[in-house]
This record gives structure tokens, sequence and C-alpha cells, in this order.
């Protein structure tokens, strides 16, 4: 799990940097985690996706991952 949030954490904060929106806790499908709202507004969680890679392999593919949020962030 250590290894997943290092991961998260570095996908995530690239997205922040790169794209803005903001670390806190994030309400997800009812649930509630730490994560990022973008400033389009999408909630995700990259520790989670991160750790999806890593148990369930390469369909949770994180470069697939960081496209689709860009693609919600679009007007």
């Amino acid at each position: 799990m250590s290894f997943a949030y290092a991961f998260g954490s570095y996908i995530g904060e690239v997205y922040r940097r790169n794209h803005g929106g903001e670390w806190g806790i994030v309400d997800l499908e009812g649930q509630k985690y730490p994560g990022i709202k973008s400033k389009s507004g999408t909630n995700f969680w990259p520790w989670g996706r991160a750790l999806n890679r890593i148990i369930q392999g390469p369909e949770n593919n994180v470069a697939d991952y960081y496209k689709m949020l860009l693609e919600k962030q679009k007007p």
C-alpha cells in the first residue's frame, strides 16, 4: 500500500501542478477519500487507481486514467 500512496500521490501532484486542482477529502459514490478536486469540479482518488494498477494489472493503466481526467476537464 505504501507504494500505491507514493505512486498515486505522484500522479495526483503532476495533475494538480499542470492542470489545477486541490488536494483534500473528496466524495466518490458516497464514500470519502483523500484525493483531488479538479478546477472543473471532477473528484478523483489517484491512490485508489494506483492500487488497482498494482493489484489488478495493466487494464488499470494510469496513462489512460490521466487522459480520461483531461477529457473530463474539457468544456
